[in-house]
């Protein structure tokens, strides 16, 4: 699959927005950047960065994904130091906090047994990903099973659809709380005029409201702000979130109902003409995608989950004394951290969980390996792996890799050097560990973690990876 698909639909130069200068300008002669000129390589140069560089277009979707995720062991840390950080002072926060603080709901909910450990886990992996189910299972299997990337285009185009459409709702809170923040910006006279147009736009049932909304907002709001833009010089924040509102109404409009249908008919018609799909299996697919779009959708509740995400809102909202937002860096960095590593290339599921266990604060976070790696034939008896990374406060920190084939498994395990001395009794509870879930240890091997290795292979894997699209769970 092409790795630069694309995301947001271009404007329509035919939606009355007009150019301020109908003159066609001669193009441009493009420079060389000598930034972006092959060299040779030299000792200083990381040479496994070098070559992705060359790999990747970086302005294509994959590519900011890539750059992303670079930057995930920092990401990461922020969540783990801030949670770790709230759990250290969690019976001050228990005696201070109002009982609907999210932060005090958040550390409350550190203490935990095993069982809701295995709760909470088991929900983040159920919840991964808005693709799951015997529907998708099915368009996954034969997405593997194909040798043909036109399927896959086909696919892509049609879950960006499906997925618009399941979060209209979302989508439409966030064009009204665009469209607040950017009257708030511009021109008096033009607040006026998109406050009274923004009252023709509907938030009650987004799904069916929104052909009448894309109306209201293609022929009438994004005019009306297409005119603020050529006849100001305001260059500040409002050209960003009029961006951003361009964004959301190409999402909006992707996710109509009308669409989703056509991309499926799409998908339909070319597996069936162009991969020759049995006249049976095509069935079960309209069938499944009948009762897919039958479902009740809800979100799912999970009290860590909720208290997390409300903290972050509130920390994002946060001013200080100046009145400036106080709390960005942060809250940047770990919503780059939970959305990033649920994207649809990513050929793991990313779990993470902080709790509390033995008087100690553990930071645990682990990625697992989905249904056949992301290859296109998954080959038989081929090894899962399951990385595992946690911190234990005042202790170190903790890495393994499991390597799983059938009942078999090999296990590699690094642990901080302090514990060195403890290895016979690490290796003894380990072979314990698996003995009582019914796994067979063909080999293990321990060995002092100096520094993280896991997020390295993480990444490795996921550039392997490049131009598969997985929505297994």
């Amino acid at each position: 699959m092409p790795e630069n698909l694309r995301i947001t639909a271009p404007v329509n130069t035919n939606e009355e927005i007009r150019n301020t200068n109908s003159l066609k300008e001669p193009a441009a002669v493009e420079t060389a950047n000598p930034a972006r000129v092959v060299q040779p390589n030299t000792q200083e140069q990381d040479v496994n960065s070098q070559s992705l560089d060359l790999l990747l277009n970086l302005e294509s979707v994959y590519g900011k994904f890539i750059q992303q995720l670079r930057r995930t062991p920092s990401l990461s840390k922020s969540l783990g130091e801030t949670l770790g950080d709230a759990a250290a002072v969690r019976e001050q926060i228990l005696a201070r906090q109002p009982e609907d603080s999210p932060l005090r709901k958040l550390v409350d909910s550190f203490p935990m047994t095993k069982e809701e450990v295995v709760e909470n886990l088991q929900f983040q992996q159920e919840n991964s990903s808005e693709f799951s189910g015997s529907f998708f299972q099915l368009l996954n299997l034969l997405s593997s099973k194909s040798v043909d990337a036109g399927f896959d285009l086909q696919l892509a185009g049609f879950l960006k659809a499906y997925d618009a459409f399941q979060n209209a709702d979302d989508t439409t809170k966030s064009i009204f709380r665009d469209l607040k923040t950017i009257g708030g910006q511009i021109q008096k006279n033009y607040a006026e005029n998109l406050k009274a147009l923004t009252g023709k736009l509907s938030e009650k049932h987004p799904a069916e409201s929104a052909p009448a909304n894309l109306q209201v907002l293609k022929k009438e709001i994004l005019p009306l702000l297409a005119r603020y833009v050529s006849r100001s010089n305001d260059y500040g924040k409002s050209r960003e979130n009029i961006s951003l509102l361009l964004h959301h109404t190409t999402m909006l409009e992707a996710g109509v109902k009308a669409n989703v249908a056509d991309s499926f008919r799409k998908l339909i018609e070319y597996a069936k003409y162009g991969l020759n799909i049995p006249e049976e299996t095509i069935d079960a697919i309209q069938s499944l995608f009948s009762s897919e779009l039958a479902k009740t959708r809800q979100k799912p509740r999970n009290g860590f989950l909720d208290s997390l995400i409300s903290l972050l809102v509130q920390q994002r909202d946060a001013k200080d004394e100046t009145g400036r937002a106080s709390g960005q860096s942060v809250y940047k960095d770990v919503c780059s951290a939970l959305l990033l590593d649920n994207s649809v290339y990513m050929p793991f599921t990313h779990l993470f969980l902080p709790f509390s266990y033995g008087g100690r604060y553990l930071f645990a976070q682990i990625w697992i390996e989905k249904s056949g790696g992301g290859d296109r034939v998954p080959a038989p008896e081929k090894p899962l792996h399951v990385y595992l990374s946690f911190d234990i406060r005042d202790l170190g920190h903790f890495e393994a890799t499991v390597e799983l084939t059938g009942k078999t498994a090999g296990l590699s395990v690094g642990y901080p050097p302090s514990l060195d001395t403890s290895r016979g009794e690490i290796r003894e509870q380990l072979s314990s560990i698996f003995e009582k879930n019914g796994l067979v240890l063909r080999h293990t091997e321990l060995s002092a973690c100096r520094e993280p290795k896991i997020e390295r292979e993480i990444l490795k894997k996921a550039e392997e990876r490049k131009q598969i699209v997985n929505v297994t769970v």
